[in-house]
This record gives C-alpha cells, sequence and structure tokens, in this order.
C-alpha cells in the first residue's frame, strides 16, 4: 500500500465526500498517534508534537504553514512553550475528508525533520 504521506490534496468543496465511520479505522491506522476529536462541533484530527525550545516549535509551525499552502489545505495550529498542537479538518464540508489524513502523514514527516536536524523534537 502506498504511502499515505505521499499523496496530494483533492480541491475540498461543499458536498465533498465526508470521511465515513467505517473507513475511519483503516484511514487512522495510517497515521499513528492522530486522534479524532470534536473541534467546535466538527470532527477533526488532532495530534500535538513536542519540542525541546520554543524556537524550535515556532520552526515547525512555519513548515506546517507553509505545506499546507502548498496544499491548499489550511489546519488550526497552537503554539506552545515546548508543544505544538495540529489540527485538521476540511472546512468546506465541517467535516473529515481524506486530505485531513494526507496532511497528518505531511506533518508527521515534517516532524521528524529536515537532514540538518534543524528542528529538534523532543
Amino acid at each position: 500500500m502506498p504511502d499515505i504521506a505521499d499523496e496530494r490534496c483533492a480541491p475540498v468543496r461543499a458536498g465533498s465526500p465526508r470521511v465515513t465511520e467505517a473507513d475511519l479505522p483503516a484511514l487512522l491506522a495510517r497515521v499513528p498517534g492522530w486522534e479524532v476529536v470534536v473541534d467546535d462541533g466538527i470532527r477533526a484530527l488532532r495530534k500535538r508534537f513536542k519540542f525541546h525550545e520554543f524556537d524550535d516549535g515556532l520552526a515547525f509551525v512555519t513548515a506546517v504553514a507553509k505545506e499546507a499552502d502548498v496544499e491548499d489545505h489550511h489546519p488550526k495550529v497552537v503554539l506552545e512553550f515546548q508543544s505544538v498542537t495540529v489540527y485538521w479538518t476540511a472546512h468546506a464540508i465541517a467535516d473529515l475528508h481524506r486530505n485531513d489524513f494526507i496532511m497528518a502523514a505531511h506533518t508527521d514527516r515534517l516532524y521528524g525533520g529536515p537532514p540538518s536536524g534543524s528542528l529538534r523534537p523532543r
């Protein structure tokens, strides 16, 4: 099975397919550590990433923001002293879409950081 992190996001519009309860377990298995939460009444994926330094978390937020712009799919991000919490949901359908799982996988890949190690996960 191809890595979901290698997939690209599709355009999402009102009426685009939501992730069904039947599809949810298989998709969650492809993005370990992510959980489904209800945020402001909308299903979302959430994961907290830990860092040694605030600047490392800030660099991670910037990397996630750049990737979100490339894919035209944008998260809610909470930056704290030594952690960043990322929420993915499809705003156009106010629910989960396959894109959220794709971007969760992209986010996990970014957390590993570039080969130079400039992001220092905790």
